[in-house]
């Protein structure tokens, strides 16, 4: 950061700001540490001035640079899905405050959710009486799709015969799963 500079007056927001360009070239710094290491010059800055020892260098005029931290997404390769449903047969029980998932039912969660491309929230949202185990259909309802039309997709065999000895056991108004409200974290976890 202050790479060249002897003295205090050799430290010019020009330089500095070239020497995190530099930096950041030579040892791949992300965004996010380059504005690390400029608000720790801007701190040593207000330091200096706040015990007299120099007056403002103009590191406090040097600009942070806007960190993207969004992910790039794309679907799981098919060789990772079938890894995620090879571990969640034999994983052990989640538990929350308020919901708990099996391995198993986590696999089943996973093959819906890849076989039939429902989004996070109607998957939580599906019901007992959403699945038709006699005509192998599943319902969207309105109130839950994102399209606020009623969709009804035929599953997979793979997926009905999954879900059959689970549907048996719930009552026909029970969600499928007990899940927490903020999915798409817990989705996150294998």
């Amino acid at each position: 950061l202050l790479a060249g500079c002897v003295r205090l007056a050799d430290v010019v927001p020009a330089r500095v700001q070239r020497n995190l360009e530099a930096l950041r070239v030579e040892r791949g710094w992300s965004q996010r540490t380059r504005n690390f290491y400029l608000k720790a010059g801007q701190q040593f800055d207000r330091w200096l001035m706040k015990q007299g020892r120099a007056k403002e260098l103009g590191l406090t005029e040097l600009d942070t640079v806007r960190v993207t931290t969004e992910l790039e997404r794309r679907a799981l390769m098919p060789e990772e899905a079938c890894r995620l449903l090879d571990y969640c047969q034999d994983a052990p029980t989640l538990t929350g405050l308020t919901w708990s998932m099996t391995g198993q039912e986590r696999y089943m969660l996973y093959l819906l959710a890849l076989k039939t491309g429902l989004r996070a929230n109607e998957l939580r949202q599906l019901r007992r009486a959403d699945v038709d185990l006699a005509d192998g259909m599943l319902t969207v309802r309105a109130a839950v799709a994102k399209s606020r039309k009623v969709r009804r997709m035929p599953l997979p065999v793979e997926v009905l015969e999954a879900l059959t000895k689970h549907c048996m056991r719930l009552h026909p108004g029970a969600p499928l799963w007990r899940l927490p409200d903020r999915l798409h974290h817990f989705l996150l976890k294998p």
